[in-house]
């Protein structure tokens, strides 16, 4: 079975760069990085190496607002200016639920032709709400699905507003720690962090 794993993981190389993790109940059938983690450094790919999650991170976001609602910090049926007094006027109808089940009709800013521009440079949350707070709706809140990086963006401010701590902070504190994730956290422009995996997109040779 380990070979088998082994060569199946193989045949996606040179084009699969990552790690492998599989198991069957305890056993550790296969444990093991392919390519580069980083081009540039010549940084090989291995079980140790840290790995942006990307928007599995709104799982934990989502963990963290249910956390609030049992401490009675959160109501998901009300409007979200209820957390944050100064919301544009647009999103006075949007309640935490929409939110939460990206129903809000909160355009995406991960889709501004300027984002990839503007994302170069180091942002606080605050600037983050800003790039996209002025936008108008893409629809009436409630009335269909739209994935927006948006809502978790707003959902993370209503976090350190009702907290009043911040988000790296209360994840640690509320998930990670009692879970014993001791090597996943929150990224950040100023975290020096060993052996960290670079992000690639496929482009034209």
């Amino acid at each position: 079975m380990r070979a088998r794993l082994a060569a199946i993981a193989q045949a996606y190389e040179p084009g699969f760069m990552g790690a492998v993790l599989v198991t069957r109940g305890d056993e550790v059938l296969l444990n093991r990085g392919y390519g580069k983690a980083n081009l540039e450094w010549g940084l090989d790919n291995a079980p140790d190496v840290k790995f942006r999650i990307g928007s599995l991170t709104k799982q934990f976001t989502a963990a963290l607002v249910l956390m609030l609602r049992e401490d009675g910090k959160l109501d998901l049926a009300s409007p979200l200016t209820r957390y944050l007094p100064d919301a544009p006027k647009a999103w006075a109808g949007i309640t935490l639920a929409e939110l939460l089940g990206q129903t809000s009709g909160i355009p995406d800013f991960t889709d501004d032709k300027r984002f990839g521009e503007w994302s170069m440079s180091p942002r606080t949350p605050a600037d983050e709400l800003a790039f996209f707070r002025d936008r108008p709706l893409e629809f009436t809140p409630g009335s269909r699905y739209e994935y927006s990086n948006s809502n978790y963006e707003v959902l993370g401010a209503i976090i350190e507003k009702v907290s009043g701590k911040s988000y790296a902070d209360l994840l640690g504190e509320r998930i990670l720690k009692p879970l014993g994730l001791h090597e996943t956290g929150v990224d950040g422009d100023e975290l020096i962090l060993a052996r960290r995996a670079q992000g690639y997109k496929r482009g034209k040779a």
